[in-house]
């Protein structure tokens, strides 16, 4: 009876949480001027001062990542993004669109946020500071491995924002989480709009933005700097241990530059694995079944080679395992959040291409795509080809495609490619929003109807029997 307890009081709970998030709608759009503002100050004073010490404690609670990166991520939010959210037009305005037409920015409602196992403090604050630039009341679920070092994010911002006189409902918090109150929450009348950032969402639902890990691939082409490339690839796909939602899960090389590029990873702390070293490195990672371990996720190279029993040198930040092809049965047989990738070399860019193509399919729907080259050629046509929802060229795929090394809006929260209700490339500002097309009247008035000769007297009588005359003829005939 204790879990039937459990099951009943959490979806209680959801149901309370979201009336209080619809009445707190119509409170929100109509608030003072730029209150939303004061509050993303208040929001980036509290990451500035608090968030070295809740990455840690993230860390130490969920074991997963690393707390230097951790702390990192959260002072690129408090920089960046808040920075993003406090440049962007208010609710109300009229916006000039390019095409010449005029768009109102209306918030778009009531969101519910599913956050992920991993790096959830960075995406957490992420989805309040778009939730409260727009007035969108937020109602956050949290997986019970972090949700206590989550919960101190989210009581400071909370406070924030009723020390502004924000209303009861702006943000929630999920205190009893089972399935049946995630379902509750998703499925109410009362979700404008869900984030489902871990695939809890049940299917047929309404708006839902569904996030997902690919096997993102790399490619570097022999005219690219292979030296930069390398760098760049090594720092993303090791950062947080491999956390980061776009990280780098394969790299495909030219054959013309494979040394070079070998020696330049090597440099950078790559530890190449032969044969048995990566079937032992993926027994730690996934099961018989190709599912990734949780207890493996988002732990440092030199630990995933230790638990596999490899030998690896101090300073090893990521482990490379070579396939001469895409295999359902090879050692890396999903995408995983770990510094662990694949190796392929093929003669040409053509090659690359189809290889690349294939990676994403055999392994899941892939959230990006990167390509090293310095060709515009090359580029564009892994632009215009790959199934992906972002595609970097000349940056590295974990840390550009959320907006760290690559000019795209800022996001921790990749949409995956055709996939759910919607398809998003990624959670923006825009998501939070509900455009309202504006018509204005046309400087130049409509041609009018009628016979000319029938204009000049005023008679507006005798230019509507004008103008039925043609169609009476064809009635009689």
């Amino acid at each position: 009876m204790g879990l039937v307890d459990a099951d009943l009081l959490s979806v209680q709970e959801a149901r309370v949480l979201m009336e209080r998030a619809a009445q707190a709608r119509g409170l929100l759009e109509w608030m003072g001027a730029a209150v939303e503002d004061r509050a993303l100050r208040g929001f980036r004073d509290c990451l500035d001062a608090q968030g070295a010490l809740w990455a840690s404690r993230a860390v130490a609670e969920s074991d997963y990542g690393d707390s230097a990166d951790g702390a990192e991520l959260l002072a690129w939010v408090a920089r960046d993004l808040v920075g993003q959210a406090l440049e962007a037009d208010p609710i109300h305005t009229l916006r000039s669109e390019l095409d010449g037409t005029t768009t109102a920015l209306m918030p778009r409602g009531v969101c519910v946020s599913l956050l992920p196992p991993l790096q959830t403090l960075p995406v957490l604050a992420s989805h309040i500071v778009w939730a409260v630039k727009s007035r969108c009341p937020l109602v956050v679920s949290c997986p019970a491995r972090v949700a206590s070092s989550a919960k101190e994010l989210f009581d400071a911002f909370a406070g924030v924002l009723a020390g502004l006189g924000f209303p009861d409902g702006a943000v929630a918090w999920l205190e009893r989480v089972t399935p049946e109150g995630e379902a509750c929450l998703v499925s109410s009348s009362q979700a404008d709009f869900v984030i489902d950032g871990r695939g809890a969402a049940p299917p047929g639902i309404g708006a839902v933005v569904e996030t997902g890990r690919g096997n993102n691939p790399v490619f570097v082409e022999r005219t690219a700097n292979v030296v930069n490339a390398a760098r760049q690839i090594v720092a993303s796909a090791s950062f947080d241990c491999g956390a980061l939602p776009g990280a780098d899960g394969s790299l495909v090389v030219d054959r013309a530059v494979d040394a070079a590029f070998r020696s330049a990873l090597q440099a950078e702390g790559c530890r190449f694995l032969d044969g048995d070293e990566a079937r032992r490195v993926a027994a730690v990672l996934f099961d018989s079944a190709g599912n990734p371990r949780p207890e493996a996720l988002a732990k440092p190279a030199a630990e995933l080679a230790r638990r596999a029993g490899v030998a690896c040198a101090g300073g090893c930040r990521l482990l490379v395992a070579e396939h001469p092809y895409v295999s359902s049965a090879g050692a890396h047989v999903g995408a995983c959040a770990a510094p662990f990738v694949t190796y392929y070399v093929e003669d040409d860019w053509r090659e690359a291409c189809q290889k690349c193509i294939e990676l994403i399919l055999a392994h899941g729907r892939g959230s990006c795509l990167a390509v090293f080259t310095g060709d515009e050629a090359v580029a564009r046509e892994f632009v215009l080809r790959k199934p992906v929802s972002r595609v970097l060229v000349n940056s590295a795929c974990g840390l550009g495609s959320c907006g760290r090394t690559a000019r795209l809006p800022a996001s921790l929260t990749l949409g995956r490619w055709r996939s759910g209700a919607s398809t998003r490339p990624a959670v923006t500002r825009e998501d939070f929003l509900s455009p309202r097309s504006v018509g204005f009247a046309c400087p130049v008035a409509p041609r009018p109807l009628g016979n000319p000769r029938n204009q000049a007297t005023g008679d507006p009588f005798g230019q509507l029997l004008c103008d039925l005359q043609p169609l009476r003829g064809e009635e009689e005939r």
